[in-house]
């Protein structure tokens, strides 16, 4: 029997009944983005550069955003017609399955997404019977070098340990990624519309690219995003750095200058604006 709390959910989806609407899921990625700047903060200080206790919090807001985010997707344009009745359904991993028809790897990933969250929030914290410490039905995770490892086949840290990877966050951010595109693509009459929404994930792999070092392909990832949203402030401040450690002085005062531009009736002191503002003062005393 369904609880009251999980009645009360389903009604929300089959009955549709008046009031306001929320893009929950863009909510729930703003706290993940957040949470991967700290991750990444403590796995660069790790002593194999990788440990993150982030992950146990931010991992189950993945799943949970990709499910807000097919019902804002079916319904939230569309309040005269029914919701598919799958997203009243057991899993993500079903309605993934049955109604968006993802197979192969990108099936399999989010099924080791939902079970990785599963052993989140509904811990057993006792031995998993194999030597390494790892239950053998997520050995595919294991088996991608994702995981926090001692590097011992036969004494390997305990399973919350291994969980707390840095890399396995970066992981569950693609294969989300990859879950937002399915839903997105599944109806062409309604992709471009929810396109933007992709845009989220390219600044953050942005952001880490461009904390790699690697300025070049980190302003490929926030070009990406600007093709969703224009005008999003992260997206043009990312570019306009990444150009300029890049030495891509055009591109640099092209973004910094629509940066600066779209926040020229605000008083804010971000530091962004601060080092746009720079920029392109010393580019000017410079010359063409």
């Amino acid at each position: 029997m369904p609880t009251r709390g999980k009645a009360n959910r389903s009604d929300r989806v089959t009955r549709r009944n008046s009031g306001a609407w929320a893009t929950a899921s863009q909510d729930l990625l703003q706290v993940v983005a957040k949470l991967f700047q700290l991750s990444r903060a403590e796995s660069a200080g790790a002593r194999d550069g990788n440990m993150s206790q982030f992950v146990y919090a931010a991992l189950p807001l993945l799943p949970a955003s990709v499910w807000s985010f097919a019902i804002e997707y079916e319904g939230i344009h569309y309040l005269a017609s029914s919701l598919p009745a799958e997203l009243t359904g057991p899993s993500l991993t079903a309605l993934m399955e049955t109604y968006y028809r993802i197979t192969g790897d990108l099936l399999e990933d989010c099924r080791d997404l939902m079970e990785i969250r599963n052993e989140i929030i509904h811990p057993v914290p006792l031995p998993t019977g194999t030597p390494d410490n790892w239950p053998d039905y997520l050995r595919r995770v294991k088996s991608k070098g994702l995981l926090s490892t001692s590097g011992s086949p036969n004494s390997d840290y305990v399973m919350f340990g291994q969980i707390a990877s840095h890399k396995l966050f970066v992981w569950a951010l693609d294969v989300t990624k990859n879950l937002y595109a399915a839903i997105i693509e599944s109806n062409p009459t309604k992709a471009r519309m929810f396109r933007p929404f992709l845009g989220n994930f390219q600044v953050l792999l942005g952001d880490l690219l461009l904390e790699e070092n690697q300025p070049g392909q980190a302003l490929a990832a926030y070009e990406a995003s600007l093709q969703f949203a224009p005008n999003r402030f992260n997206s043009l401040s990312g570019a306009g750095r990444a150009a300029e450690l890049a030495g891509a002085r055009s591109k640099a005062e092209t973004y910094y200058g629509q940066l600066l531009i779209m926040c020229k009736n605000t008083e804010s002191e971000r530091p962004e604006l601060h080092s746009a503002k720079s920029f392109l003062e010393k580019q000017a005393r410079l010359g063409p």
